[in-house]
């Protein structure tokens, strides 16, 4: 009696053959995806901060100078009114840099996963990754509030943040009272609280996604490969 069988079937038959190219095409294709990512969320951080930049040269230009364009005694409105706009475009700035770091450590899972399925544990252990380790513990990120990390993208953008909330608040308490002398101390807190404002709200949000990627990456891994016998 001959067999019939149905298109889809021979298809998937044929595509599974070739599980080994096709995983190596997807390895490559995360890989992609994770540089432009990165590239993607330094350019927002770097629009950004020459955003801040032009703002504080107009500023200066306008108001300072033996011929200023405008009166000096307007400098503090101006000043609340640009740094304003200029500090929701960092805090927008802000969040996107969090969502990049956030899809960057779910492609890196994904890249874990990927090797996992060609490198046993014991080929990992004689030729480590330094960048990319498919087993043990995945590589962690500093989210202390007094705490710089690596100095990278995320940290300047708060930073400068920090720096517009100061003028923002220094220029609301001259604009209110120009006689104020105590209006540093105010415009320091005020940087110090949006300061452990968005610093609570990256610790937030990765701790979440990354136990998110950790619980997931661990249900894979015990259903996938702990019942697979790794090669010798």
């Amino acid at each position: 009696m001959k067999t019939v069988t149905s298109r889809p079937a021979v298809i998937s038959g044929a595509a599974r053959e070739r599980v080994p190219e096709f995983l190596i095409v997807e390895y490559q294709l995360t890989t992609e995806s994770l540089l432009k990512n990165e590239e993607s969320g330094e350019r927002r951080a770097a629009f950004f901060l020459t955003l801040a930049g032009a703002a504080g040269a107009v500023l200066a230009f306008a108001f300072d100078g033996d011929q200023p364009v405008f009166e000096r005694a307007r400098l503090a409105p101006a000043v609340v009114v640009v740094g304003t706009v200029v500090l929701l475009f960092g805090w927008m700035t802000v969040i996107r840099l969090i969502e990049r770091q956030v899809t960057t450590d779910k492609l890196i899972f994904a890249l874990r996963d990927l090797r996992r399925l060609f490198i046993s544990r014991a080929d990992a252990a004689i030729a480590p990754n330094a960048f990319l380790q498919p087993y043990g513990d995945p590589p962690g990120r500093s989210l202390k509030t007094f705490s710089l990390a690596r100095g990278g993208w995320l940290e300047s953008v708060e930073a400068v943040n920090a720096v517009i909330c100061f003028a923002i608040v220094g220029g609301a308490i001259r604009w209110w009272r120009p006689d104020a002398g105590w209006w540093p101390l105010v415009g320091a807190a005020g940087a110090f609280i949006i300061w452990c404002l968005q610093k609570q709200t990256v610790k937030t949000r990765m701790t979440t996604e990354k136990m998110t990627c950790i619980r997931a990456a661990d249900e894979r891994q015990r259903l996938t490969l702990d019942s697979a016998v790794e090669p010798v």
